[in-house]
């Protein structure tokens, strides 16, 4: 192990079964957070930087193959799982990332 960082909980930087994790050509981090249903992104020293509710998925044709919406939440932190219960299978997806009017496409690979 190189670095680690985080403890259990559902406040910013913290994970309840992280099941995911990559990294954007800046060396950004993102980590799926499934306890918490978010996707929570990190700089390279593991400072927490943000967080989204995955909205959208898309396959490389750019057809929608998922999505979810929220209606309004209370304080903290909420997201949305996708695909529940649904296995995809192995490939490239584009996911939308949606916090507020703010959006973010980020590549997702599923490899089994």
């Amino acid at each position: 192990m190189i670095q680690a960082w985080g403890s259990p909980g559902a406040g910013s930087g913290q994970f309840s079964s992280p099941a995911g994790i990559g990294t954007d050509a800046a060396g950004d981090v993102y980590v799926a957070d499934s306890g918490n249903n978010r996707i929570q992104k990190f700089n390279a020293s593991g400072a927490y930087l943000t967080q989204w509710r995955a909205s959208e998925l898309f396959d490389l044709a750019g057809r929608r193959i998922e999505q979810r919406s929220v209606g309004p939440l209370g304080a903290g932190p909420h997201a949305v799982e996708l695909a529940p219960g649904r296995r995809l299978s192995a490939g490239v997806y584009t996911l939308r990332l949606t916090q507020g009017a703010n959006t973010r496409n980020v590549r997702a690979v599923v490899l089994e």
